[in-house]
């Protein structure tokens, strides 16, 4: 689901010509600092042709897959703290930049079998940024879309020895929604990394973000089996001044030590992420034209999280038959300190005008803390003989503690203490196919109660649930693959009941068909596309008879095809396309309610070209270039509109 902030349309707004020729001049002379060119790095930037599948790529301003942080197999491996950072665990709280990572793959399947202790709703895996063997310095100048616009700015440096290393930079974008609404954003991260020895390496990272005055999104809310009338995008309804600043860090250390004929990971991170007063900006709809406007402000709320992981992995057998035992630790602390808010009701409203009152003195609230701490130990083992077939057994064990602290009444607790196996097993029939089967417990976080609910910021208990998927891996020529699985996961169904309480609502089973293909079929062309086939599924507690079989917001089909070609008469011009579709959904829990199917085009090119010992990368991309309008149901009975056309260029160098 997308979150909040990044759903709205941009007004026209673009900065003066000064500005922007002052931002020119401070990239060329940042330029100077180093002395040779570097390898490239955001010139090729392409997620089509750097995917290895279907299912999910983020790379700088480049993403596709089915998947997305926030969205895999109809859960959210975000929402389940399942982030890993070069492998290691990482409890994420505020956004990690691309300062510091290189890019982030989402594993499902086959993909997520490399990891000998695997979660049920999926990987997201986040590679760290490592400077390369030569000094570089790249720049980007963005325009859109919706009248956005920014800087980026990323240097890497070898400093003194080829063994130490540092890369990092800084951003500033002006960001306009579209739903008329904007914010100033800004990123500051350095990783560096240190090579001690053959068998000692060590790396860390620390990244700081902020947004300024962002704004917030209308969200519509339908009392009845409805949907709003069309919501005019790209007008922000006000008022003008629900705007809310925010400010996130994380930092960590890495190191890979090799001692012993055992293979040590060892990670620690923190993350914080600090809002001032935050605003729910609420249409309520008595009927599809006619709406109430209230505004919820929400007092400051903190978040914050240390967490890390120990692994050691050590080759007992090699040959003919390969055996390898993993152990691990793993734990996180989480802190959470935030209010219930305070409504003010602004009366009868057009559904698409504009709140222009005064800000009205809102009641302090109390504020609610909470702690959650985990520690897990694990223990796996595998079993294979390289090229014919390998299999790993595991089991780790958590202890789970969840302490509600809510003013006025009695502290609270939730504690489990859980044995998760795990099972997975590959297959090569031969050299070119793969079959995979896998089978796994998990304990996982649930996420919190969205603003718009009744117990908005509320965290949920973590919530037991199981997986098991099969499938197979073809190689194509040429570097190409498919990979077709089947997959099965039971997890509790956790939404907005009819009285808007976000909790636990019953139980929920996700099955499905997911395919992927890439291939380059004739020279300079690229081709990923894929396809998500499944059935979501609830079974409400008999108490919650509001509650039917499907559940809200998740579509049965969904299709994507991504093609990337290099002209062949001009190869410096490359071209590329994107189809997303997905079928139609139910908007409401009770299924009375249904949103129409929705696709959407997006079209772009690139030129790429040198001047002198420079590189250089102009993109140019239309999303949604049909314009095609639908609604995100956000949960049961609350929408936000989809994004319209819009249109962005970037300029990338690598010096």
């Amino acid at each position: 689901m997308p979150c909040l902030s990044a759903q709205g349309l941009f007004d026209q707004r673009s900065p003066t010509k000064g500005r922007k020729t002052a931002l020119r001049a401070v990239l060329f002379s940042l330029s100077a600092l180093v002395s040779s060119p570097g390898f490239a790095q955001k010139v090729d930037e392409n997620a089509v042709t750097r995917a290895d599948d279907a299912f999910g790529l983020e790379i700088g301003h480049e993403s596709l897959g089915l998947y997305s942080e926030g969205a895999i197999r109809g859960f959210s491996p975000g929402v389940a703290g399942n982030y890993r950072i070069d492998g290691l665990y990482f409890d994420e709280q505020a956004s990690l930049s691309s300062r510091v990572q290189s890019f982030t793959t989402l594993r499902v399947g086959l993909a997520a079998q490399e990891y000998a202790f695997p979660a049920p709703t999926g990987i997201v895996d986040i590679t760290l940024k490592r400077a390369e063997s030569a000094n570089a310095v790249s720049t980007v100048l963005g325009l859109g879309p919706f009248s956005s616009n920014g800087v980026e700015f990323d240097i890497a440096r070898n400093l003194r020895r080829p063994d130490i290393s540092v890369s990092g930079g800084f951003s500033w974008y002006r960001n306009h929604f579209s739903n008329g609404g904007g914010s100033t954003t800004y990123n500051l991260g350095v990783a560096p990394y240190w090579k001690v020895n053959a068998d000692i390496e060590v790396s860390a990272f620390a990244d700081i973000s902020g947004a300024d005055h962002e704004t917030s999104q209308g969200v519509y809310q339908a009392l009845g089996p409805f949907t709003p009338q069309t919501i005019k995008r790209n007008l922000y309804p006000g008022p003008n001044w629900d705007f809310t600043n925010s400010f996130g860090v994380n930092a960590g250390a890495l190191s890979n030590i090799h001692m012993a004929g055992w293979s040590h990971s060892i990670g620690i991170f923190r993350s914080e992420f600090r809002s001032d007063t935050s605003f729910l900006n609420l249409f309520t709809l008595d009927t599809p034209s006619t709406a109430r406007r209230s505004v919820t402000a929400f007092p400051s709320s903190v978040s914050t999280a240390t967490s890390g992981e120990w692994r050691a992995e050590k080759t007992l057998s090699e040959g003919t038959i390969k055996q390898v035992l993993t152990v691990m630790i793993r734990g996180r602390e989480e802190q959470h300190v935030y209010g219930s808010g305070s409504t003010v009701d602004f009366g009868a409203a057009k559904l698409n005008g504009y709140l222009n009152d005064p800000k009205p003195v809102f009641d302090d609230s109390a504020l609610t803390r909470e702690t959650v701490r985990q520690l897990t130990e694990g223990l796996s083992y595998s079993l294979g003989r390289p090229g014919w077939a390998e299999m790993t057994v595991g089991a780790i064990h958590t202890h789970y503690l969840h302490d509600v602290h809510e003013p006025g009444l009695t502290a609270s607790s939730h504690a489990d203490d859980l044995w998760q196996p795990s099972l997975s097993i590959a297959v090569h029939p031969n050299s070119l196919v793969t079959l995979y089967g896998g089978a796994v417990q998990g304990l996982e976080d649930s996420g919190f109660a969205p603003s718009y609910a009744a117990n908005a910021h509320q965290v949920a208990p973590a919530s037991r649930t199981t997986q098991w998927d099969v499938g197979l891996k073809t190689k194509l020529p040429n570097d190409g693959a498919i990979v077709i699985g089947y997959f099965h996961i039971k997890k509790p169904y956790i939404g907005l009941n009819q009285d808007e309480y976000f909790g636990m609502l019953g139980t929920e089973t996700h099955r499905g068909l997911e395919i992927s293909y890439s291939q380059h079929p004739i020279d300079g062309m690229t081709i990923v596309a894929g396809a998500v086939l499944y059935k979501p599924r609830a079974r409400a507690k008999p108490t919650d008879t509001f509650i039917r079989s499907r559940p809200a917001g998740l579509s049965d089909n969904t299709f994507q095809l991504n093609i990337d070609y290099i002209l062949p008469f001009f190869s410096p011009i490359s071209v590329d396309s994107s189809i997303n579709y997905q079928s139609k959904q139910f908007g409401q829990a009770d299924n009375a309610v249904k949103i129409p199917a929705y696709g959407a085009l997006d079209i772009g090119g690139r030129y790429k070209f040198s001047i002198g010992k420079h590189k250089f990368s102009a993109r140019v991309q239309m999303t949604n270039v049909t314009n095609e309008y639908s609604l995100v149901v956000l949960g049961s009975g609350f929408y936000v509109p989809t994004s319209g056309r819009a249109a962005s260029a970037y300029l990338s160098t690598d010096w």
